[in-house]
């Protein structure tokens, strides 16, 4: 550590700065990369020091870029804010783009540790001079300066972060650098000269990409709508993992990400919008908004309808590919080229289903030669003879009773295989996050670790169907009057100047989720706004937060910006439990228990998790009975948080598992 210089205040009010560090460990951690890629390093490296039971100590980021320059420290410590990236855009020897503009990024390592150390080498009057700069998280406005000394070597930067959150725990699991891998992709595929290793390991793209591809979306929009331009790359995966679709600016800068579910796609894949208008969406809150945003749900639609076409042509890949295994085996039931387009069509029809088999019964492979050349004749003379034969296939692959057998014929004239399974898999995966959530909201040692804002909250972003499946997440940490100018959009309302947005001052209260559906009502389209205001599981509902979500429902109501016409809203509080002086405006005569206030326009409920996760079993019951699906044992529901939250979950619910 340098000799201290002389001590800077920073020049923002501590409140605003304590909200500047309030971020997920992810996006803090990669916040520290970024700065070095802008810092136009080729090496970086994120390490952890830990102690003698390989707990997490201190989270080392260390780069080879330029350094923080001496004669900058004051000004990029002093203040926050009018980072000189964003008047230039991008770095000044290798002319990348920059990921930062707004000067903040240095203090979300706050999420992280206590104490943050940027140790600096950078060059100065022709040789390298080397110092520090710290700052504590108990002292935010002040950051300490060390004096600068000449050393040998390069130039870099080290980041050292101390006194760690238990939060970090996680941050050494190998899907972290799976999911900076995702994160990071296009940026680094366009930049193929930066190196990162992350806890020993390189994070390397392109053997963990199988396949890359780039397309062109062009769409001239309708009506009022503009043109949009842009470009989606999708990528497949050497590795199993969900879909997804990351919103980019035009340099791949991820800026947001959304789960992605296409139905009967079985390819590993990740899918990234490429626009400068993405930028543009969430400076200005609008990627925020989600599917509030008719652009947002625009860019969302364009992008699905091509990744449909995409990968449809990739099954039909993959069946041409069976079929040349096939034809190589000498196995391939016909024995000549089509002749015609009808002889085409069947040999393709036939290679298909060919996959299909090869797809769902995987130890078909390790049958018989002349078991599998018996079956591909019996496929052959069902397509060219008659359908009704395929319960001879079903018969000897599929092992299927005979009524078993009839029901699935039919039920494969209105479906496909894939979504059969695709829709028990999904049931069977939130029965298992039902059982999960239960004991972390109830299990003492994980119930009392248990955040909402950074850990709930961000798990239930992800399972928001436990509320209902005919909701869509409208935002999730935005202001009232965020959601307003959207509200307006959606509904067809004219949008509001610049002067009357200014006059709104009451709309600053943030819930934690909204929700929206649309419907209709006696013919007529009518909108419904789902206001969820989460509470830890220690935390009693009572009267005070009763009346958190109320002062909602009066800045909403009596706000004449927000229509009355056509939109109900509903304001909920949840927590696990009812407090004394609430459970009188809880549980009231001839009222559904939780109904608080009622309105035409609005109501104002008070519900426990325990409410929630009965409606959400009711709502399974009925197909859980069908599909014979049970969730065995506990630890099935906390394996199933494991490993789609494991990043999230506190270290108690990692216990006898491999994550932690």
């Amino acid at each position: 550590m340098n000799v201290p210089l002389k001590t800077i205040e920073v020049g923002i009010e501590p409140d605003a700065l304590e909200k500047i560090t309030r971020v997920s460990v992810d996006l803090a951690l990669e916040e520290l990369i970024w700065n070095a890629i802008d810092a136009e390093a080729s090496k970086i490296d994120v390490a952890f020091t830990r102690n003698e039971i390989d707990g997490i100590t201190e989270i080392i980021v260390s780069d080879d870029g330029h350094g923080i320059a001496v004669d900058d420290t004051e000004a990029i410590f002093g203040s926050i804010g009018g980072s000189s990236k964003r008047l230039r855009r991008r770095s000044p020897k290798l002319d990348r783009p920059y990921h930062g503009k707004e000067g903040q990024g240095r203090y979300k390592a706050f999420s992280l540790g206590g104490q943050i150390e940027w140790k600096s080498r950078t060059l100065r009057n022709g040789s390298v001079q080397a110092f520090s700069v710290i700052l504590e998280k108990g002292q935010l406005k002040s950051a300490r300066i060390g004096q600068p000394v000449s050393v040998d070597g390069q130039t870099g930067c080290e980041v050292v972060i101390r006194q760690v959150h238990n939060a970090v725990s996680g941050l050494d699991n190998q899907s972290r650098l799976s999911s900076l891998t995702h994160r990071l992709a296009p940026f680094l595929m366009a930049n193929s000269g930066i190196r990162i290793k992350y806890d020993g390991e390189s994070l390397d793209i392109g053997n963990a990409v199988t396949r890359n591809e780039l397309l062109e979306i062009k769409d001239k929009g309708t009506g009022d709508e503009a043109p949009l331009d842009f470009k989606l790359r999708i990528l497949e995966w050497n590795k199993a993992r969900k879909g997804s679709l990351f919103w980019c600016d035009e340099h791949g800068v991820a800026l947001d990400e959304t789960p992605l579910e296409m139905k009967g796609v079985r390819f590993p894949f990740t899918a990234y919008i490429l626009s400068d208008e993405i930028r543009s969406l969430s400076d200005g809150g609008g990627l925020a908004l989600g599917d509030l945003s008719p652009t947002v749900r625009r860019f969302k639609d364009l992008a699905r309808g091509n990744l449909k076409n995409y990968f449809r042509t990739r099954q039909a890949e993959e069946a041409q590919h069976v079929a040349d295994r096939i034809r190589g085996e000498g196995i391939y039931p016909y024995s000549h080229v089509p002749k015609n387009p009808v002889e085409k069509v069947e040999q393709q029809v036939f290679d298909i289903c060919a996959a299909t088999v090869h797809e769902f019964l995987p130890q078909f492979d390790n049958a018989d030669k002349n078991s599998r050349q018996f079956t591909y004749r019996l496929l052959k003379e069902a397509l060219e003879n008659n359908p009704s034969n395929l319960n001879l296939i079903f018969k000897e692959v599929l092992k299927l009773s005979e009524e078993q057998q009839e029901h699935l014929a039919q039920l494969l004239k209105k479906t496909s295989l894939g979504a059969i399974i695709t829709a028990a898999n999904t049931v069977s995966d939130r029965l298992a996050f039902i059982n999960g959530l239960e004991q972390i909201l109830h299990k003492k040692t994980i119930r009392t670790r248990l955040k909402e804002r950074t850990q709930l909250h961000r798990i239930l972003v992800e399972e928001l169907w436990l509320f209902g499946d005919q909701y869509t997440l409208g935002g999730d940490d935005v202001s009232l009057k965020t959601v307003l100018d959207t509200h307006r959009d959606v509904l067809g309302l004219a949008p509001l100047d610049k002067q009357t947005k200014q006059g709104i001052t009451e709309l600053a209260d943030v819930p934690d989720l909204l929700l929206w559906q649309q419907y209709l009502r006696r013919g007529k389209e009518e909108f419904e706004h789902f206001v969820i205001e989460l509470k830890r599981p220690l935390v009693n509902v009572s009267q005070t937060e009763i009346g958190q979500v109320k002062r909602y429902a009066s800045k909403v109501v009596n706000n004449k910006y927000f229509d009355k016409n056509k939109t109900s809203w509903k304001f909920v509080v949840l927590s696990d439990g009812i407090a004394e002086d609430a459970k009188a405006d809880v549980h009231q005569h001839n009222r559904e228990p939780g109904l608080v206030t009622s309105s035409p326009d609005y109501e104002i409920w008070a519900l426990t998790w325990a409410q929630v996760i009965q409606a959400a079993k009711v709502r399974l019951a009925w197909i859980q009975d069908k599909l014979e699906l049970t969730v065995s044992d506990n630890s099935e529901g906390m394996e199933y948080l494991r490993e789609k939250f494991g990043h999230l979950l506190p270290e108690e619910a990692l216990e006898n598992s491999d994550i932690k």
